[in-house]
């Protein structure tokens, strides 16, 4: 990652363009350390001049961060459908293993995305 000094600005510097890709959306109040930790890189990066975008599932509190979103652009990617009853079991561990392994059909989810695909190709 490119060093990001606060004078960049100063000198007519190109803000640095960041995508972030997340299992959790940044949150002021989060419920997970993960969570917190990408709100402050976010604030950090948008504080240094960054142009931040960040990408997550779309969920109940994934809608409620698009509602916070201040200095950066939140883009919900349609969350994938809900595992079946026999899955419904495993889920939770998958959930669990999403810092290792997204979970089923976010990484289709993402290929699928329009807005997805443009924000990551420009």
């Amino acid at each position: 990652m490119r060093s990001l000094p606060s004078d960049d600005a100063a000198r007519g510097a190109r803000a640095p363009r960041i995508v972030l890709v997340a299992q959790e959306p940044p949150m002021r109040k989060a419920d997970s350390a993960g969570a917190g930790y990408l709100r402050d890189l976010v604030d950090l990066l948008v504080e240094r001049g960054a142009a931040v975008t960040v990408i997550v599932p779309e969920t109940e509190t994934g809608r409620r961060a698009a509602a916070d979103a201040a200095g950066y652009a939140l883009h919900l990617v349609p969350a994938a459908p809900t595992p079946s009853a026999l899955r419904a079991r495993t889920h939770a561990i998958g959930v669990r293993l999403a810092p290792i392994r997204p979970p089923r059909g976010f990484l289709a989810a993402l290929r699928r995305d329009p807005a997805v695909r443009a924000v990551l190709r420009a």
